[in-house]
């Protein structure tokens, strides 16, 4: 990492003080420097003489000067103090610059007096110029030793840091049952061969532990140099990081096997597609005992997403058991951590792909962290992961406005994302375009060959493999998605999967076998026609991050399936069988997709009231245009530079005569999480959707009493509720987090009903406000939503609006699993219930029946309303199935989200 010379000083001023000794030794400085010091009496004699003179202001000004210089150097001469007084010390322009100057006063002063004392005059500039010799001789050596105690701290704290990091990521997995029998007798027979091993040979403790030191680092010296000096677009300069995480997903350091998922931003799953062997209890001959094969999971992923960056990644551990899957988990955790606490520090993508590198090593040492190469089995792993960036085409080197430049693969004055991508190993990730729905292989040539057991790199161990470590960048598009996939998903998406052989595609191999193939060009190609052909079978459905993830993660278990029941014949397994009969490879099974773009479903076309941060400010605060007269109303009622003000000062100010209904329904939009604060921002971008003011309440009341809007209801969600509805339902809701912006959702009568999207952005205050909708040819400018509404229905285009109001219930929980809902009603009092919607694309009921156990039910939808599943019972809407089965005493109290 390059530091400047003000972080040297800022990490040293920050530092306790610490004694630095002198050097010791014969130092030709420190002798120099006494010898002139040690003359500083016969200095003082000879101003004493030139002070007899008559020109009384040089004198006075020279005494002055020479004071200040005899007492830096009366100062350099003693030891070192603590930091803060080298730092005193260690100006050595200001230092020199005075001495050239007493210098230069000197000479003048004694040539204009015509003093005729050659002698003098010459001994003086000889004086000064030994002193400015000695003094940059001095401070050069200071100043060596104060960068080298700043890298010392730096390198103390990031060792703090990791430290802090680690126990986090050791909690969870310190609670994490190891697994009995057959994996502690494994772990017991190597640790003796370690062990065995160890005693027969000179090999100690501390050797071991100083070779895995040197040899640990990811990428060193020039070597690492060169791979970041021929990145592809290294010196593209990146947007900074707007705001805190929004959200965390990560697989739990156990068997976890739950989708986890945020709004439409990301998700990941990851599942075991081995088998389940039962064999006879030799005890009991007929009781069978199970033993499933792939316990513990080794696959382990960790996403950390922001409004404008996603930093992902995805681990495999090498192998089976205990080892592997604490290598994994340790690794994706810390990899996302480290990216996350040193991001700030990322001014290009080559700062990006530095901090990358750096996060890989600090991967492979929290694998370390703690362990005993001499008595443990320490897991490997192979690892892909790295980091989302916003593109930054406005500015230059110095943060200045300059003509946006065109990047290869993005058109014209767009401001695209870039994907930073490391990986050693063989996960692989995967972009698929928003707009052209086309999919390609980031990670292509990352194998090498088709030899499953060989995946070209791992970390951990005592010397991590890093034959394929890659540092990849990819530009993205707004609405991107990115796959990050482990073997196990994208192993199956081959050719070999399907059951050809090569000869099959006209492809020539040794053996006909794929092992053979020297190229895997085809079979990247291949695979992203395959990945497609399961996210978007029929090429016409909207492409969203948990379909995604569960339509691969599903594939992967369907494929293997009757593999798996095969390997679960006990002594019937023929290592031989018939691949194109038994396709797919069973293996933990990881898909984490994400989307790009910021989040909250805002656009980039949408950001024009929202200015970038100004570097000098904190990154995460947004400034407002000072050109909208909405600033200048905030400045009026609540004073300039005031960015929040509390819930009841915003409506004392702003809306006395409002009732109690009113003020509601207004903080249910500008602060719809109840922090009973109102920032200048969130005020800005109400007043944009529900100005001018004298009409702020009367549009409010309007628009939120319509049966057609929705609130704050995501976009999943969203067209989870409008899946199955007759062409032309619609609904209108904020467009993500933002209550001045709408989004108008609606199943059209064309492309086989599927829902849609219109975005209706707000006009500025210049052209006189209203909404703007987008057409084929133009755009389209309404005075109202109303007027929005009022049109496209004449036009044949709307029909009759989703009224249901279920969506914001507190009973309903939307899109979560159904082990999320069985975690959140266990232990609650019984006929506490939830809804949701299913996996499958219906509803479903939970509730806590009076045994303390979570039953479940599914809701189906019918022409006519809702019904229960074995029920020939219709209800017109879910608020009435939820009366009814409260009436009977089933449901007793909601489970809600605060």
């Amino acid at each position: 990492m390059t530091m400047t010379a003000g972080d040297i000083m800022s990490l040293s001023r920050s530092a306790d003080a610490t004694r630095l000794q002198a050097p010791v030794g014969g130092n030709n400085s420190s002798n120099i420097l006494q010898l002139c010091i040690g003359r500083n009496k016969e200095i003082s004699v000879l101003l004493n003489e030139i002070s007899e003179v008559q020109h009384q202001d040089y004198s006075v000004e020279l005494r002055k000067n020479n004071e200040i210089v005899t007492k830096m150097l009366d100062r350099l001469t003693t030891d070192y103090g603590d930091v803060d007084y080298i730092l005193d010390i260690s100006q050595v322009e200001p230092l020199l610059k005075l001495i050239m100057h007493y210098r230069k006063k000197l000479a003048k002063f004694t040539e204009r007096r015509g003093l005729g004392i050659a002698m003098l005059q010459t001994r003086f500039l000889k004086k000064m110029d030994v002193a400015s010799n000695a003094v940059s001789l001095k401070l050069a050596e200071i100043d060596r030793l104060l960068k080298q105690t700043a890298l010392d701290r730096l390198k103390e704290k990031r060792k703090n840091v990791f430290q802090e990091m680690m126990k986090d990521i050791l909690k969870e997995d310190n609670q994490v049952t190891q697994y009995p029998g057959r994996a502690n007798s494994i772990v017991q027979r190597e640790r003796e061969k370690l062990k065995s091993a160890i005693d027969h040979s000179s090999i100690k403790s501390s050797e071991v532990r100083i070779r895995l030191s040197n040899d640990s680092s990811i990428i060193k010296g020039e070597e690492k140099k060169k791979m970041l000096g021929h990145l592809r677009l290294g010196e593209v300069i990146v947007r900074p990081l707007v705001g805190d995480v929004q959200h965390k997903l990560m697989s739990g350091a156990g068997n976890d096997e739950s989708e986890h998922s945020c709004e439409d931003s990301a998700c990941g799953q990851t599942i075991s597609t081995y088998p389940i062997v039962r064999t006879p209890d030799p005890q009991n001959p007929d009781k069978m005992i199970e033993d499933n094969q792939g316990l513990p999971i080794a696959d382990k992923f960790s996403v950390y997403v922001y409004e404008n960056r996603v930093i992902p990644c995805v681990a495999d551990g090498c192998g089976g058991r205990d080892p592997p899957r604490e290598a994994a988990t340790r690794a994706s955790r810390m990899f996302t951590a480290f990216i996350s606490r040193y991001q700030h520090q990322i001014r290009h993508v080559t700062d990006a792909a530095d901090i990358v590198l750096q996060a890989l090593h600090a991967a492979h040492e929290s694998i370390m962290y703690e362990k005993n190469p001499d008595l443990e089995t320490i897991g490997q792993t192979t690892i892909t992961g790295g980091i989302v960036l916003e593109v930054d085409q406005e500015s230059d080197e110095n943060g200045e406005e300059r003509e946006r430049v065109r990047l290869s693969g993005t058109a014209r004055g767009s401001a695209p994302f870039i994907f930073v991508c490391g990986t050693i190993g063989d996960c692989k990730a995967f972009r698929i375009c928003g707009k052209t729905k086309k999919c390609t292989e980031i990670t292509k040539g990352n194998r090498g060959s088709m030899n499953v057991r060989d995946p070209g790199g791992s970390i951990g161990s005592d010397i991590p493999d890093l034959r394929n470590l890659v540092i990849h960048t990819v530009l993205c598009d707004e609405g991107d998605l990115i796959v990050l996939l482990s073997d196990g998903v994208h192993d199956n998406l081959t050719p070999k999967s399907a059951g050809l052989h090569p000869s099959d595609v006209n492809i020539q191999a040794l053996d006909d076998d794929w092992q053979n193939v020297a190229s895997d060009e085809f079979i990247s190609s291949y695979m992203e026609q395959k990945l497609m052909s399961i996210v978007d079978p029929t090429h016409d459905r909207p492409l969203d991050v948990n379909g995604c993830t569960r339509g691969l993660v599903e594939f992967s278990r369907d494929l293997t399936r009757e593999l798996s029941e095969l390997y679960g014949r006990p002594g019937r397994f023929d290592p031989k069988y018939d691949w194109r009969r038994y396709p797919g490879k069973v293996d933990h099974t990881t898909c984490l997709t994400f989307r790009v773009g910021l989040r909250g479903n805002t656009s980039r076309s949408e950001r024009s009231m929202i200015e970038r941060p100004k570097r000098s400010d904190s990154l995460s605060k947004l400034t407002i245009d000072a050109d909208d007269p909405y600033r200048d109303l905030w400045d009026l009622k609540y004073g300039s530079g005031t960015h929040a003000v509390g819930w009841e000062e915003f409506v004392a100010n702003l809306m006395p005569n409002a009732s109690e209904a009113e003020q509601s329904q207004v903080k249910k939009i500008i602060d719809n999480s109840n922090t009973n604060v109102v920032t200048q921002y969130k005020f800005m971008e109400f007043m944009n959707g529900f100005g001018p003011q004298e009409k702020m309440i009367e549009n409010v009341m309007l628009i939120a009493g319509a049966p057609w809007f929705h609130g704050y209801l995501s976009g999943d969600d969203s067209m989870r509720l409008l899946d199955g509805e007759p062409p032309g339902t619609y609904l209108i809701r904020f467009s993500g987090s933002r209550p001045g912006l709408f989004v108008l959702d609606y199943i059209t009568k064309t492309n086989k009903g599927t829902p849609s999207s219109v975005r209706l952005t707000g006009r500025s205050h210049q052209s006189g406000g209203g909404f703007t909708a987008p057409s084929k040819n133009k755009t389209i400018h309404f005075p109202t939503i109303h007027d929005m509404v009022k049109a496209y229905s004449d036009h044949g285009i709307l029909s009759s609006p989703y009224s249901s109001k279920f969506a914001s219930a507190p009973w309903f929980w939307g899109d979560i699993t159904s082990e999320e809902c069985v975690r959140k009603l266990m232990g609650k009092p019984t006929g506490t219930f939830m809804i949701r919607f299913s996996a499958n694309g219906h509803y479903a009921a939970s509730f806590v029946m009076n045994t303390g156990a979570v039953s479940k039910g599914l809701i189906y939808k019918t022409p006519g309303g809702f019904r229960v599943e074995n029920s020939r019972q219709e209800f017109p809407t879910m608020e009435d199935i939820v009366k009814g089965y409260q009436a009977s005493g089933v449901f007793t109290q909601p489970l809600t989200h605060a």
